[in-house]
């Protein structure tokens, strides 16, 4: 077999890139960071109704895998800022720890 099916690669699109499914979109590097897509994933939680964000409509409207939305919403529910509600659906936490919600003071 290809060396590609081997190693769990897609073979080169219609563009002549190969890569994973999720690296041969048309996004930069910058535009597909995880700092970026955290920043546009919280603005859509704060646009949505209640509070509440289905996973499955953040991954469709940011154009990236489900996984990305894990990696997001893994590291925010675990400084406390956001809640699992269900399965595919996330919402703030009302009462974040006091050490997330605290402003830094300078001496």
């Amino acid at each position: 077999p290809p060396l590609s099916a081997l190693s769990g690669r897609s073979q080169s699109s219609a563009t002549g890139r190969t890569g994973t499914p999720s690296s041969t979109s048309n996004q930069s590097r910058y535009d597909s960071s995880l700092g970026i897509l955290t920043k546009k994933f919280v603005n859509i939680l704060k646009a949505s109704p209640e509070s509440t964000l289905d996973l499955n409509r953040a991954a469709m409207e940011l154009g990236v895998q489900k996984r990305r939305i894990y990696d997001i919403t893994n590291v925010l529910e675990g400084i406390g800022l956001l809640l699992k509600q269900g399965k595919n659906h996330v919402s703030w936490n009302d009462s974040p720890p006091e050490a997330v919600t605290r402003t830094p003071t300078t001496a």
